[in-house]
């Protein structure tokens, strides 16, 4: 398991202004919230380093799927990224954010 320590030496500190470590990447399809499918998001939100990784994942989905079946199988819903908190009853960064 990693440390905290060790994941802010790799990754940087949550939310560190100035620093880029989080990017915005622009979705090939619109994916539906998780929680009201009446809205969608076209963009999101992730670390750098899986930036370029992401978009090719959502691609090669709608590329064998195709939006229809993403849409059928509901691999379009979108339940949230990143999310800057610090642990449950702690004072750390949590390592699930």
């Amino acid at each position: 398991m990693i440390t905290t320590a060790q994941a802010i030496a790799k990754y940087g500190k949550p939310n560190e202004t100035g620093k880029g470590y989080l990017v915005t990447i622009k979705l090939p399809y619109p994916m539906r919230l998780a929680w009201d499918v009446n809205h969608t998001v076209t963009k999101i939100t992730c670390h750098m380093l899986i930036a370029d990784k992401l978009i090719i994942v959502f691609n090669d989905l709608l590329t064998h799927y195709g939006y229809d079946e993403l849409v059928r199988f509901g691999i379009d819903l979108y339940g949230g990224c990143f999310n800057f908190r610090t642990m449950r009853g702690g004072s750390e960064w949590s390592l699930h954010s």
